[in-house]
């Protein structure tokens, strides 16, 4: 059997297409709810949401559709032979965030999980990216939860974790990459489990 590899360009249009219409419902949900707050209440008596979040519960409501996602980018200008960002201090945790990463991401994600009755649920993922106008894959899997009857799932695919992120100097801590292959993930070990 012989795989093609997704011609670039349609990939990239389709991310972006998805993420122009994520954005178009954003905006939509937040003009809505503008709309409907009365202008002469109190701020005390305001109810602070988030409109992202309503917007992504009601869609998951709806479809049962997962959505996730992290962009940045910005534009980035230097003289001819020197660094676009990037600048650090000279150690591993030297390279601060707020404008110097010097380059521009975005990761899509979209999943479902479907019921097989008893518990049991079966899931797909996907989640393409965008880094300085290459795109790829993140993650492509498939997971399985409830067989064992606790929190515990497997999967399979391509994926990738990233666990205690420094957020300021841009570094995770523990990151296997991005690899193909299987496991288990959020097994319960009594008061140390998730």
């Amino acid at each position: 059997m012989k795989f093609r590899k997704p011609n670039r360009l349609a990939t990239t249009a389709a991310t972006t297409a998805a993420a122009l219409v994520l954005l178009a419902g954003i905006h939509g949900l937040a003009h809505a709810q503008s709309m409907d707050t009365p202008t002469d209440a109190p701020p005390e008596a305001e109810v602070k949401t988030d409109p992202t979040k309503d917007f992504i519960k009601k869609v998951n409501d709806a479809t049962g559709l997962e959505f996730w996602g992290y962009g940045r980018g910005g534009f980035f200008g230097a003289p001819k032979g020197a660094p676009k960002g990037g600048y650090s201090l000279g150690g591993d945790l030297q390279k601060y965030r707020l404008g110097n990463e010097g380059d521009n991401y975005l990761e899509f994600g979209i999943g479902k999980k479907f019921d097989l009755g008893g518990g049991i649920k079966w899931g797909v993922f996907y989640m393409p990216t965008i880094y300085n106008g290459k795109s790829g894959t993140a993650q492509a899997y498939f997971s399985l939860s409830g067989i064992f009857g606790n929190s515990a799932t497997l999967w399979a695919g391509q994926r990738y974790h990233r666990i205690q992120d420094v957020h300021i100097v841009d570094k995770w801590v523990v990151e296997d990459g991005d690899n193909y292959g299987a496991g288990i993930d959020d097994i319960p070990l009594g008061g140390l489990g998730r």
